[in-house]
């Protein structure tokens, strides 16, 4: 671990592991695991998410290049829901569920240090699943490269951010329950029973335990994902990455307090708090405060 460390994580570790938790904030809703019990998906409420929104000339690139193509594929796969789902493009830190309206305001006492502005390359498609077997939900996403001292940092939040928001959560997030859950690896199922949610980094016994995966997702499905529907999405993947061979540059100057559907696709933007001042935006009054 020692010879990943940059500014930013020697900056956590310093103050110890305890600098990975917010005092900020204590949970007062109890966290009920029994969902994990059923067959059945947890019925859904509310999500709410910490997350870094594309810049818009990413989503420019993106419109221009793929966004045609995409809307095609769904429309001839069937995939009507799919095509119109409303998503604020975004790469997440990671996700509660929480029927509390006043969790977003809690998770921005929460908040541990942020990190500086990330330099990022978004490139290589390709089609994840909840939980290999589940059939239910799977995405199409736009990975991250993972390298360099940006990507270190992005790891180091998500381990800090991860222990500072997941206590606010009343429960596993519903799309890690039921079928997925059944479907998931051991490591997976505890990071669902402890922090609600899995492809998160943890803590455990003094070692950083790494499984988060930043990404850009541009498809969210509920459909059965078929042979045939996987053979299709695997291929698209391959065309896209042929239109983006060297994928798209960019700087990540933000990360948003959001709320989510049940897929994890961003519904609306709450806070948006600037990484370079730490000043916190109102999205939906215009009002800018600093933390």
């Amino acid at each position: 671990m020692a010879s990943r460390l940059t500014n930013y994580t020697a900056a956590l570790l310093v103050a110890g592991t305890s600098a990975l938790f917010s005092p900020a904030v204590s949970a007062d809703v109890a966290i009920d695991n029994s969902a994990l019990s059923s067959a059945a998906f947890r019925p859904h409420q509310r999500t709410f998410g910490l997350v870094y929104t594309l810049p818009k000339e990413v989503n420019e690139t993106l419109d221009a290049t793929i966004k045609g193509l995409l809307r095609e594929k769904l429309l001839n796969a069937k995939l009507d829901t799919e095509a119109q789902n409303h998503n604020i493009p975004h790469v997440t830190v990671v996700h509660i569920h929480s029927a509390d309206p006043a969790t977003p305001e809690k998770m921005l006492k929460a908040l541990p240090k942020l990190p500086p502005v990330l330099n990022v390359t978004l490139k290589n498609f390709y089609t994840t699943e909840a939980a290999k077997g589940a059939g239910q939900p799977w995405w199409l996403d736009l990975g991250i490269v993972k390298e360099g001292e940006s990507f270190e940092n992005m790891m180091a939040f998500n381990t800090a951010a991860t222990a500072a928001l997941a206590p606010l959560r009343d429960g596993p997030l519903p799309r890690c329950t039921g079928p997925v859950y059944a479907n998931m690896s051991d490591a997976a199922k505890e990071l669902v029973k402890t922090v609600g949610v899995s492809g998160v980094n943890v803590i455990k016994d003094g070692k950083e335990l790494r499984s988060y995966n930043p990404h850009n997702t541009l498809v969210y499905s509920n459909a059965k994902f078929t042979p045939e529907l996987q053979k299709y999405w695997n291929q698209t993947a391959a065309e896209f990455n042929q239109i983006l061979p060297n994928g798209i540059v960019t700087s990540l100057k933000s990360v948003s307090i959001v709320e989510l559907g049940f897929a994890g696709n961003v519904l609306r933007e709450i806070y948006r708090i600037n990484l370079q001042d730490g000043s916190i935006l109102n999205v939906a009054t215009g009002k800018i405060a600093m933390k």
